[in-house]
């Protein structure tokens, strides 16, 4: 598949992300992952989280933000922006906000070549902008304000992708090395910023970026046949990155690498997971990692947690007693006694979640349709706020 980043889980977690396994984007052909993607795992080729029910949803087109019937020519649908056509497919990979009323979600339209999307709330209502070019795939987004924020992904070549958003216009960031996507990013600040990804082939090698405010440089840290797809920290000097090795059959085990504030080192991990997709925490000693399995981090090791069913690719924590996690059909809230699986939502598969606080959190991914999606949680009810929902949806 050609997307180079989405987001991410199945059941057997076989190709991640853009082109050898790839949890949100496009990043490059099948024949370069260990194993093509065959839609029973959570990420696309793109290094986007996958999207679709074993198919070929990557290879289609997206959504119109609108209410009307034609095919994005009226006034209410920002098509100098980012188009999101009814009639095709898309979805969303990451979401990060500023304030509750400063909000952004990138993700892509599902063609052969794929197309950004970018989306801003205000407050009031979701509009799409334009992202720095017409042919490229986000995965994920971190900002620090509204006047600067960063999402990274792939470009037309499949090659590492950064943008950043100065409060008017998104422009590429120079100086991005990577022949792969990347999957992840997230900053202690705009002088401090680390991305992940991986460049695919039949031996994925991993790679994560640093940004010092001037220029991005390659980590050096204990990497091997790994995929990166997410990344967290507690501090610029404790910074966690998850994914998986690769083996002949794909994602074999979870895999989880510290910053000290020096290097990379692997942690040992419970082995409970094939592959962890995303991470965060509240704090060094209160960390989750999650994908077909749920672990947490306590500060001295990490332990499985009894979480509800299913293959989660995203997580949020606002506190230890306030956890969200995402993923396929599943969203899943800790309360700081108990994991409970959430209801009451438009059914759909979850890419990416973010929260202002704990009565105010987004989930955004795609619907049953394969179109993208933003879900709203105002502490009591899950609401779908883009595109309007349709007149009639299941709910599980």
């Amino acid at each position: 598949m050609q997307r180079t980043m989405a987001v991410i889980l199945s059941l057997l977690l076989v190709g991640l992300f853009a082109g050898a396994c790839a949890p949100h984007g496009h990043a490059g052909d099948d024949d370069q992952s260990p194993t093509a993607d065959d839609d029973n795992d959570s990420i696309d080729d793109d290094g986007s989280p996958d999207d679709d029910d074993n198919d070929n949803d990557d290879l289609s087109p997206p959504v119109d933000d609108d209410d009307d019937d034609d095919d994005d020519d009226d006034d209410n649908d920002n098509d100098d922006a980012s188009p999101v056509d009814d009639d095709t497919s898309s979805s969303l990979y990451g979401v990060w906000g500023a304030s509750p009323s400063d909000v952004f979600a990138v993700g892509a339209l599902l063609s052969s070549v794929p197309s950004p999307i970018v989306l801003h709330y205000d407050g009031a209502a979701w509009s799409a902008i334009a992202s720095a070019s017409a042919v490229e795939n986000l995965n994920s987004v971190w900002g620090f304000s509204h006047t600067d924020v960063f999402a990274v992904g792939a470009d037309s070549t499949g090659s590492a992708l950064v943008e950043r958003f100065d409060g008017s216009a998104w422009s590429a960031m120079p100086g991005v090395i990577g022949t792969g996507p990347l999957t992840g990013i997230w900053g202690d600040a705009p002088t401090d910023i680390f991305a992940v990804g991986y460049q695919p082939s039949y031996v994925p090698l991993p790679f994560i970026l640093h940004y010092d405010g001037s220029s991005w440089a390659t980590s050096a840290g204990d990497f091997q046949s790994d995929m990166l797809f997410g990344v967290w920290g507690a501090s610029g000097g404790n910074v966690f990155a998850v994914g998986c090795e690769v083996g002949d059959s794909g994602c074999n085990s979870g895999a989880v690498f510290h910053f000290d504030g020096i290097s990379w080192s692997r942690m040992p991990n419970t082995g409970s997971a094939h592959v962890y997709s995303g991470v965060s925490g509240s704090s060094l000693t209160d960390v989750y990692a999650v994908g077909d399995a749920v672990e947490h981090y306590n500060g001295s090791g990490w332990s499985p947690v009894d979480a509800p069913a299913g293959t989660f690719a995203a997580v949020w924590v606002e506190s230890p007693t306030e956890v969200f996690a995402v993923g396929r059909e599943v969203i899943a809230h800790y309360n700081g006694v108990v994991w409970s699986p959430m209801s009451g939502f438009e059914r759909g598969s979850f890419q990416g979640v973010w929260g202002a606080s704990s009565s105010d959190v987004y989930a955004v991914g795609n619907d049953d349709q394969i179109s993208a999606m933003i879900l709203h949680y105002d502490g009591m009810v899950w609401t779908r706020q883009w595109p309007p929902p349709p007149s009639l949806f299941f709910q599980r």
